[in-house]
Formats: C-alpha cells, structure tokens, sequence
C-alpha cells in the first residue's frame, strides 16, 4: 500500500530539537564536491514548523541529507523584504532538491508558492517533489492540494505489499513518484537523491 498523503505529525518521533546544524551544514554546502551529502531546500509555512522538524529529523537520520529552511535562517533580514526574496532564491538555486511540504496552510500561503513557482522554473520536474500532508482535525481529513501532486512529483511512502508491476514489492520505505499519462512510476528516494 502507498501512502501518497501523509497525516500530520506521522514523523514526530524523528523531530530534531535543534535546526542550527542543519542550517550550518547547507551553507557549508555551497561550492561543495558531489560527495557531500545532498542539499536539499524544504519550502513550508512557518506555522508547520513541527512537522518540519520530523521530516527534517527522518530525512537526515535515513538519507544523509543537508536540509535547509528560511524559517530558521539567522541571515535573513527580520521582516521580509526584497532582500528575503533575493537570499530565498538564491539558497533554493544552491540546493540540489526543493521539496514544497504542502499542508492546507502552505497551498494558501502566498510566500509558500512563491516559493514553489520558483523552485519549479529553477529545478525542473526532476530535482522538485510535493510531499503532502493533512490534518483531519482541522480540516476534516481533506487534502486540499491534489492538483499539486498532479503537477510535481510526490514523495510517497510504500509498506512492503506494494506490489511491482514486475513481480515482486517493494521495499518498506520513501519513494517519489511520478506520472507519464496513465503510467505511474516510483523511484527509491535515495535514488531519486543521486538523480
């Protein structure tokens, strides 16, 4: 089975409690070889910063990965100016991934696609992906942005009954799926990292 819409806090047991070493760590990143760990830009609301924090923790605990996020960049300006738009774009160009953490809140925040429509001229279909998540006791368990995960690909995640079209399953673990028509494929993420 494939979960293509995550419900909220389903990575709490991963929160990090600190973001500065990841934030450290990505501006170390800049210039940096291809084996390095890969960067990658998480664009979210900041109210949502919990969850940040899990996917934050489960990505870098499983896969090695750098991880920015502006909500906890000391360098940016206090309020939000031109300036913030320059050093956001800029981070996100140095990322080599942008993931857009699309809950209700993000889908309608302004900034948030910003963001987004950004990531997308900059990164293509092939270094940008969707993960998606609700919370059903605020918005009735509707995920409001699946017109955003026909667009982009989406990170998912597959038990170990998905079965292969080939035979077989796959593994227990993230993937990022994409679509081509009726053809649905999933790339292992780490895998979809390397890409």
């Amino acid at each position: 089975m494939i979960t293509e819409v995550f419900n909220r806090h389903a990575f709490d047991s991963y929160r990090v409690t600190t973001l500065m070493e990841a934030y450290s760590s990505t501006l170390a990143q800049e210039g940096a070889s291809q084996e390095e760990p890969v960067s990658i830009f998480l664009s979210h609301r900041h109210a949502d910063l919990d969850d940040t924090k899990g996917i934050i923790g489960y990505l870098t605990k499983n896969y090695n990965v750098l991880v920015y996020i502006d909500s906890q960049d000391p360098t940016l300006p206090s309020s939000t100016c031109v300036e913030t738009a320059k050093r956001i774009k800029r981070r996100i160009s140095s990322c080599k991934k942008f993931i857009f953490l699309a809950t209700n809140g993000a889908i309608e925040s302004k900034w948030c696609n910003w963001e987004l429509g950004y990531g997308d001229a900059y990164k293509f279909d092939k270094d940008i992906a969707i993960l998606a998540m609700k919370d059903s006791s605020i918005y009735g368990g509707d995920f409001n942005g699946k017109e955003y995960m026909e667009m982009y690909p989406s990170v998912v995640f597959s038990d170990e009954n998905t079965p292969k079209k080939s035979g077989g399953c796959f593994s227990k673990g993230l993937y990022v799926k994409t679509t081509n028509g009726t053809d649905v494929f999933l790339t292992a993420f780490d895998k979809w990292l390397e890409g």
